[in-house]
């Protein structure tokens, strides 16, 4: 494509017309000065340096010549020689203007190779206003400055100004113009221009080729290239480097042998911008060895060459190849450029690529590379990507010049190690070095914001980001959705979301999954179905993050739906997407729906496995666990700690715990049977099962315990009423000071204890740690402040239960003022105990039919009848209560103990539904202590008949015996 002249041709090509001296002198004056003009003129035409080109035009000024046409003309052409346009042009606008466009097309040339677009534009532009008509020739650099600025709006109105001016699209000025259009995106108005040809050359074909490439659509390129070929045009070297550049993201093997195979034929295989184009194109295809191949057979190797080969293996990982090579490279005396450093850096992302990135750092800063900006970011971003961010950080404290790329790549960095705080202090510092930051900094930053939860922060970077002028931004305004989502500001999130351009469904995700994490399905759905409607189809996130949050069974239908819709876009094949519906079926207490996902899955992981034996466990049905866990064996999928937890739990009944115990047996020697979690589940299973021994076996194995061990151990001897060995169990964590009762179940199952034994003073003792603290958070704990009441209610000191009852203002539960009844009932208080129960009814709490098992049990121990009646009354009445077994046999034990026989007899009519016996022993029991009491022998006698042949036989012998003796 000719775009310029050569700077050397004669005057006479470069201006015609030329005159060849002033007349503006006469005599003497006249020939000194014609003599000095002439000297000037040999001057200049031999001039081949700027500087002194410069000197020589002061001169001229300075003898006042520089009126003289003829010099200035000279002078015109001496800059352009010596690489200045810009002074080029400003002698020639004060030449009088040449009708001529040849001068002109030279200027714009001459800027054009000198990357100086803009300026060439304004020359041709001030060609027009003098009224000059450009010819074919004259509009070919004009072009080339339109596309290298890639202004589709000026290429438009050249192209208007070439039909305007009658000039006929040949293959020259076609490519050109095609050329323009393809670099400005506009591929179309390139196809267009090439239709239109009346002669195509291989030129036009291979421009039309690289627009294609360019603007996104390789196998449009690619298609052409092969067309080219059936049309009978040969590919010329250029046409192979284009179409190999146009297409190396989307080259097959295949396809790429095809082309090589081409270029092979056309003998231009070896010449080094082909081979150059081949090596980088066999390592964007993933295939080094051929790219090697390749360049071992070139004559010729350059930086480029060497370049493109070290890419080839750095972007496969292989770290010890590249650096080989790095190495022959420098051994064949070919120095690394920037572009060597960048390219070998930026390959650098994981941590193991660490070592090989800081020799190639090494490199860089012995070649003198690395003040170099590009090379520095690059530095920079491989060791925030590899995980040094010490060695990241003294490379960006270091560089002379940092650009908004090098704060993107420290405060990245720090962000991608969770390391928040960080990238908002080094926010802060850019902002202070007066460096503008784009969306990629806000962004980043909004979502340190977003980890960090503060909000503050976050909005004060909003308010930056309105005054740049991005929050329209898809990327930037997804983060700020993020931002207000995470600090759970849902209601400014979607705000922001609804004002926002929704390109893509990231954007919808960011408001979508919160709404389902929040638990707020029904407007996750309608965004789901309001997304679609807009022609935005959900991802494989969008489903998952629903499909996670779908935790109960109301919500099964939800994810029946859900289902069907991933079925319909068939996301059902991916394994992620699988194992999420799995788990959301399980989760929802639907194992038949949970076993159809899993039967339907190509492949069973260990996770899906897992998934589906804590369906059939949730579902209490155990064998088929049991069944699910030996198949998942028997298939070659090895169980890992969360399989074995969820086993454990199966297992946990005396009829299948041998099945547990050969299962934990075989775990010796395997590096589970030491994880802690894994001894843990083992040791609630032994404690479920009843078998203690076991569970403390297991325990003194344990090479390491934490907090829920000893909340396991303590936990299954209390369950079994054990209370010596959970007190031996607990003065040895003590001994040992491993803090058993730093959990809530080993602090249940110690205060238990203590209450059990009467062990006052360790109660009193643990009460003290609970209050420190290392185990504050118990400190607020309702249940643990119930167990508390009860052990020292048990012990006797009322005095003390009452004030945990008062010191626990804020979590007063029901079952901590039940807790406080008993206590006062067990120690003959029970006057108080009715004081608890109007107290507790002012805090708003309704009495449930255990407070009144309390209450009347008060009631029974100091002998309030009439109390304890009008309880039983309003507790049916006043509060809809059904009077249970528990709450008659109250009433019959205090009727019975204040002589009310008749009636207590009466009432056992009424308590014969709640026995699974004909008649209760236990209310008789009370019957028969009151006879024994009140000296009724003939009803003692008919009770001692409901109870002969009982556990309570020998009691009530004695109370018969008594009666008698009397």
């Amino acid at each position: 494509m000719v775009l310029s002249f050569a700077s050397n041709v004669p005057n006479s090509m470069i201006f015609r017309g030329a005159v060849s001296t002033s007349s503006s002198f006469s005599g003497s004056e006249k020939d000194d000065k014609h003599s000095d003009a002439r000297t000037y003129a040999k001057l200049l035409s031999s001039c081949n340096s700027l500087k002194d080109g410069k000197s020589l035009h002061e001169a001229i000024v300075k003898e006042k010549l520089d009126r003289d046409v003829y010099l200035r003309k000279l002078l015109v052409k001496m800059y352009l020689n010596n690489g200045s346009a810009q002074h080029a042009w400003e002698v020639f606008k004060e030449i009088q203007p040449s009708v001529d466009v040849i001068p002109w097309t030279t200027i714009i040339g001459a800027f054009n190779r000198e990357k100086l677009h803009a300026k060439a534009l304004g020359v041709f532009r001030c060609m027009l206003l003098q009224g000059l008509k450009p010819d074919a020739v004259a509009f070919l650099p004009v072009l080339e400055a339109c596309a290298a600025l890639e202004r589709l709006k000026d290429g438009l109105l050249l192209h208007g100004y070439v039909l305007e001016a009658g000039l006929v699209v040949d293959s020259v000025l076609g490519n050109s113009i095609i050329n323009l259009y393809g670099k400005c995106g506009s591929f179309s108005e390139a196809q267009e221009v090439f239709d239109r040809m009346p002669h195509k050359n291989v030129i036009s074909w291979t421009s039309l080729v690289a627009a294609y490439g360019r603007n996104g659509l390789p196998d449009r390129a690619l298609e052409l290239f092969h067309l080219m070929q059936l049309q009978g045009v040969r590919p010329s070297r250029i046409s192979f480097v284009t179409v190999l550049n146009s297409c190396e993201s989307s080259l097959s093997i295949e396809e790429a042998r095809k082309i090589h195979s081409c270029i092979k034929e056309s003998g231009c295989e070896l010449q080094i911008i082909v081979g150059n184009a081949l090596v980088n194109m066999y390592a964007k295809c993933g295939v080094p060895e051929h790219a090697f191949q390749v360049f071992h057979r070139m004559a010729e190797r350059d930086v480029v060459t060497w370049t493109a080969l070290i890419s080839a293996w750095a972007l496969q990982g292989k770290t010890m190849e590249t650096s080989l090579l790095v190495r022959e490279m420098l051994l064949h005396g070919v120095t690394p450029n920037h572009v060597t450093f960048v390219t070998v850096l930026n390959a650098c992302e994981k941590p193991s690529s660490l070592a090989f990135g800081k020799k190639i750092h090494a490199l860089a800063v012995e070649a003198g590379y690395e003040p170099e900006l590009i090379v520095g970011n690059a530095t920079v971003n491989m060791y925030g990507k590899c995980g040094s961010l010490e060695d990241a950080y003294a490379v960006f404290d270091r560089m002379p010049a940092r650009d908004v790329i090098t704060w993107n790549a420290i405060i990245s960095a720090y962000a991608h190690r969770a390391h928040h705080r960080e990238p908002l202090v080094l926010f802060e510092r850019m902002e202070a070095e007066d460096v503008t930051p784009n969306k990629v900094t806000f962004v980043t930053v909004l979502y340190a914001c977003a980890k960090l939860k503060a909000l503050e922060e976050g909005r004060a970077i909003h308010a930056r980001v309105s005054e740049a002028g991005l929050a329209s931004e898809v990327i930037v305004g997804t983060a700020l959705v993020n931002l207000y989502a995470k600090c759970g500001w849902l209601d400014e999130a979607r705000e922001i979301f609804d004002t926002m351009r929704r390109e893509d469904v990231i954007s919808w995700n960011s408001i979508i999954g919160p709404y389902a994490e929040s638990g707020m399905i029904a407007q996750a759905m309608e965004l789901l179905e309001k997304m679609e409607c807009e022609g935005i189809l959900a991802d494989e996130v969008t489903y998952i993050s629903i499909l996670n949050a779908l935790s109960s069974p109301e919500w099964l239908e939800q994810g029946r739906l859900l289902h069907r819709l991933i079925a319909k876009r068939k996301l059902g094949l991916k394994a992620t997407t699988e194992t999420a519906l799995l788990n959301m079926y399980v989760r929802c207490g639907s194992v038949e729906d949970a076993e159809k996902v899993f039967n339907a899955m190509d492949r069973h992981d260990v996770v899906s496995w897992t998934s589906m034996i804590l369906g059939y466990y949730q579902a209490e049905q155990h064998s088929k666990a049991l069944r699910a866990y030996k198949r998942m064996q028997q298939n070659g999928v090895l169980p890992d700690k969360a399989a074995l937890v969820t086993i454990f739990k199966v297992c946990s009944s005396p009829e299948l715990i041998s099945e547990g115990r050969m299962i934990h047996a075989s775990l010796r020697g395997n590096e589970l049977d030491n994880d802690t979690e894994v001894g843990n589940a083992a040791i609630n299973m032994y404690g479920r099962s009843h078998c203690c021994d076991a569970a403390r076996e297991t325990f003194d194995s344990m090479p390491r315990r934490d907090s829920a061990t000893w909340g396991s151990i303590l936990t299954t001897f209390s369950q079994h009423d054990e209370h010596g060995k959970v007190m031996e169990l607990f003065e040895l964590g003590e001994r040992r000071g491993e803090a058993p009762v730093h959990t809530k179940a080993g602090c249940l199952s110690v205060i238990r204890a203590c209450g059990n034994l009467g062990a006052l003073a360790r109660g009193r003792k643990i009460h003290s740690q609970i209050e420190d603290a290392a185990a504050g958070s118990l400190k607020s704990c309702g249940i643990v402040g119930s167990a508390l009441v009860d052990m020292y209610g048990r012990c006797g000191s009322v005095e003390e239960a009452r004030s945990v009852l008062d010191g626990l203002s804020s979590s007063r539960d029901m079952v901590l003022w039940t807790s406080m009844m008993v206590a006062y009932a067990r120690n003959a208080q029970g006057w108080k105990a009715l004081e608890i129960f109007w107290l507790l009814q002012q805090e708003g709490l309704i009495p449930d039919d255990v407070v009144f098992v309390a209450l009347l049990s008060a009631c029974s121990s100091v002998g309030a009848i009439d109390e304890a009646l009008e309880f039983f009354a309003c507790m049916t009445l006043d509060y809809g209560l059904e009077a249970g077994k528990h709450h008659l046999g109250c009433v019959i034990d205090l009727l019975g103990r204040t002589g009310r026989l008749a009636e207590a007899e009466e009432t056992m009519k009424a308590a014969k539904k709640f026995s699974d016996k004909e008649d209760d022993p236990v209310m008789w029991m009370s019957i028969l202590g009151g006879c024994s009491i009140h000296q009724e022998v003939e009803r003692g006698c008919r009770a001692m008949k409901k109870i002969f042949g009982r556990e309570d036989q020998a009691a009530a012998l004695v109370m018969l015996s008594n009666m008698h003796r009397v």
